[in-house]
């Protein structure tokens, strides 16, 4: 059962001298930027999404070098000071149901966890989605919150907010109305956003692995990786050891999309053409992943979707799917 938070209204003047007083430590993401970007200082750093701290693009993880008469071998230590991150609803679910759950877990990656620890999380309220947003389908919303961060809906003169933390020291006591007018803003955002997708989908999905629509669906995907590196739950990564005697190994982010990321020492590849690297990164989102995990490993952003060199569309492949599904389920 989720336990009833704070809630409280804060004022321009009274957010702006919270957030001056943190703007070395606040990061914002470039969707919630292009939305809210009036309400913070130019001086806050702008990431494309929380990837980008918590799991750097390139990242060293160690450095070895050879004695004489042995390896030796020391981790990089890093350390991670307390930070704020400002992001839209369907960002802030991919940390919390995606990507906390593959490098929180046994065994735990421990540069993330020294990351993810130091980093508060602020849900700013999507008011208006983008044509390209389909977040209601995997089972987010436009208002989607989480007990752990904080919630906001940024008005015209004033911030309303939900949750806990010392920023409600600065608040004050929210009238009937404006939880009344809180409530019409998320009624019209969730109003213009698709259904749910079916219960069944995960698994029946899986049923149609070797099915010939995956011909049709990936015949115009380039496979140049765009779609991963932009998206906030890809968490695909691949280490490389730089030097001989001495050097360093080095983790950088991967995509499933290229070519060789399946590719075997035998030059033996699973997935040798693009139809079964757009498989792959369908059935990982709706089919792998929420049937081990318990939730979909998309959030419905739509980054990949408006960032498409050739306009390949992911919704397309999920409608088409289920269509297929339903017209042959018993």
């Amino acid at each position: 059962m989720r336990k009833a938070m704070n809630e409280g209204l804060i004022a321009k003047e009274k957010w702006w001298e919270w957030v001056e007083d943190k703007k070395d430590r606040v990061f914002l993401t470039e969707r919630a930027k292009s939305r809210y970007g009036k309400w913070f200082p130019r001086e806050v750093k702008v990431v494309k999404n929380g990837k980008e701290i918590l799991l750097p693009p390139g990242e060293e993880v160690y450095r070895y070098f050879w004695t004489g008469e042995k390896w030796k071998i020391k981790e990089r230590e890093i350390s991670a000071s307390p930070a704020f991150l400002f992001s839209l609803p369907c960002e802030a679910r991919a940390i919390i149901e995606v990507t906390d759950k593959i490098f929180l877990n046994n065994p735990i990656d421990k540069n993330y966890w020294l990351r993810r620890k130091s980093l508060s999380l602020g849900i700013m309220a999507c008011l208006q989605p983008e044509p390209t947003c389909f977040c209601s389908s995997v089972g987010g919303g436009p208002f989607w919150r989480d007990e752990g961060a904080l919630f906001l809906v940024p008005r015209e003169d004033d911030i309303y907010i939900q949750g806990e933390g010392e920023l409600f020291s600065f608040s004050e006591e929210v009238e009937e109305k404006i939880k009344e007018e809180i409530q019409a803003l998320q009624k019209k955002a969730e109003s213009v956003l698709p259904s749910l997708l079916p219960s069944y989908f995960p698994q029946e999905l899986y049923r149609y692995f070797e099915d010939e629509e995956w011909n049709e669906l990936s015949w115009h995907c380039i496979n140049c990786g765009a779609c991963t590196f932009l998206c906030p739950t890809c968490y695909c990564f691949d280490l490389n050891v730089e030097g001989k005697l001495k050097g360093f190994q080095l983790r950088s982010w991967d995509s499933c999309m290229f070519p060789k990321f399946t590719l075997h020492a035998s030059f033996h590849n699973p997935r040798p053409t693009g139809k079964e690297r757009v498989r792959q990164r369908v059935m990982h989102k709706f089919s792998y992943f929420p049937e081990r995990e318990g939730n979909f490993a998309c959030v419905g952003c739509g980054v990949c979707v408006e960032k498409c060199p050739v306009n390949w569309d992911i919704r397309e492949a999920i409608e088409r799917m289920v269509e297929k599904i339903d017209r042959f389920r018993t």
